[in-house]
């Protein structure tokens, strides 16, 4: 190892381990453990707690504990494995004798079982610890300014929304954690002098988010999708003598999308041996099937719909403005909205399935083409839905954080996919073009979510950890840009983030 290296190693040591005494202990201090879990975060739980007692991921709501009976648990995929097999670990391992005592009551009286809440949510510890700092040590990297990537750490570390994730049984810490992951080496894929094992790095990544958010499998596809796109023009242009994709380096991404089917092909061979079924999670038909629904939604409704979706004041200002018609067919709580139909099993992508014998997927993708000039018209809405700050921010501990933070927890929580779109119209109008490697996953998630999900704001949340990354390159690309045109300054010097990357 080169003095260089050493000295890299060492800073990164200090990083490293400033990020975990800043988190780390941050974070236990929220967990609370007189809660427990409600709707998805159930769901998630008892697949965990299946798997521990009875060895089977079962995501029905388990009814009386480790006395359950062997042949009324059901394998299933309605969601992602990752979480369920991390917290199947703690359960088995019963630090406090706690499950052994309670069971599956654990998880369902407020109090009964302390240990095995605060471990649980420990997970989630783990992995703010890490996204403090990945964030550090990214911004670091492509900045080159040491002092700069620690302020940025310490404001992921005091982030409202990972703080309240780190109290939760939510998954989204997670999906940040690989997202970034998964940006960052997808970058460095293209930009660094180890191209390969960044790629191989990235592919594991991307493999493990698919695991934790099943709607990144699309993503994976999409590189292939990319990939046999620019061989065939590789391949026609030799036949017309042309010499097309001679600049691409092909390998990195061939071993990145190699990678990620290597992490997610257990869970898919199980799924279809078991299940029958080649997905991820069973969930995504349903998602698909919601978001059809509004595609149905007629064009009076739309300015009603923009309403509604405004933050913090939408409901007030629907009810005020509108018909109770209007609020019916939008408000999510009314039994008759375009949300609750398609939940409940009563919507148009369910009717056409039950009368052709296809599957819901199917169904809700020949709606949505049906209807494809509303589906198009509300993908703006709905990536200005999905762009609200979150709802649950709800924690005890973030209203005693100092009001600084608090004002910069409420600015991020509120702009931080317009600080994405915006970096990407910066990089690509002004550069460095290299940058929007960084912005692909996560803008492939707006758009994903915005043209083929319903976007509520916590599909929004993964993105949480690379928009700040992505801030921090931007401010530090614009503070370039500045100093380079102030009087007295050399129009020949160049940004941190030039010089690093």
């Amino acid at each position: 190892m080169t003095k260089y290296q050493k000295r890299i190693a060492v800073r990164s040591t200090w990083i490293i381990a400033i990020a975990l005494v800043v988190a780390a202990p941050w974070s236990w201090w929220l967990i609370s453990v007189d809660d427990v879990p409600t709707r998805d975060r159930r769901h998630t739980l008892s697949a965990a707690y299946s798997l521990a007692v009875h060895g089977v991921l079962d995501y029905s709501l388990p009814r009386s504990g480790p006395e359950l009976a062997s042949e009324e648990v059901r394998p299933g995929n309605r969601r992602e494995p990752l979480f369920p097999l991390l917290w199947a670990g703690v359960i088995a391992l019963d630090p406090g004798g706690e499950i052994g005592k309670h069971g599956w009551r654990c998880f369902q009286e407020s109090g009964l079982c302390p240990m095995t809440v605060r471990m649980t949510k420990a997970v989630n510890l783990g992995l703010h610890g890490a996204l403090t700092s990945a964030i550090g040590l990214g911004v670091w990297w492509i900045t080159g300014r040491r002092r700069y990537a620690l302020a940025w750490m310490l404001l992921a570390a005091g982030s409202a929304l990972l703080l309240t994730g780190v109290d939760s049984w939510e998954t989204e810490i997670g999906a940040n954690l690989f997202l970034l992951l998964h940006s960052l080496f997808l970058y460095a894929a293209f930009t660094s002098g180890r191209p390969m094992l960044a790629a191989a790095l990235g592919g594991i990544a991307l493999g493990l988010l698919i695991l934790v958010k099943a709607a990144f499998y699309y993503l994976l596809i999409s590189y292939l999708l990319a990939l046999a796109l620019l061989l065939v023009a590789k391949l026609t242009g030799r036949l017309r003598g042309r010499n097309l994709g001679a600049g691409i380096p092909w390998t990195p991404p061939i071993v990145m999308a190699l990678c990620a089917v290597v992490v997610i092909m257990p869970w898919m061979l199980r799924n279809l041996i078991v299940l029958g079924e080649w997905s991820v999670s069973e969930r995504g038909g349903r998602v698909v099937a919601i978001r059809s629904q509004y595609t149905t939604m007629p064009w009076s409704d739309f300015p009603a719909a923009f309403t509604f979706f405004t933050p913090d004041r939408g409901t007030r200002l629907l009810s005020e403005r509108y018909n109770t018609e209007t609020v019916a067919r939008l408000d999510r709580r009314s039994p008759s909205s375009y949300y609750r139909t398609s939940q409940k099993g009563r919507g148009e992508a369910d009717r056409l399935a039950a009368e052709n014998d296809i599957s819901l997927s199917r169904a809700a993708l020949t709606v949505i083409a049906g209807n494809f000039d509303r589906q198009v018209a509300l993908t703006p809405l709905f990536v200005y839905r999905g762009s609200a700050p979150p709802r649950y921010l709800s924690v005890d501990a973030y209203k005693r954080l100092p009001k600084p933070l608090r004002r910069f927890n409420e600015a991020m929580q509120r702009w931080w996919i317009p600080i994405l779109l915006a970096a990407a119209v910066w990089f690509a109008v002004r550069g460095p073009r290299r940058y929007l490697l960084l912005l692909t996953p996560a803008l492939f998630a707006v758009v994903f979510h915005a043209f083929l999900t319903h976007f509520i704001q916590r599909y929004a949340t993964p993105l949480y950890g690379i928009s700040l990354l992505v801030a921090a390159v931007l401010l530090s690309e614009l503070g370039g840009t500045i100093q380079r045109h102030l009087p007295g300054r050399s129009r020949s010097c160049e940004s941190p983030g030039r010089t690093a990357a």
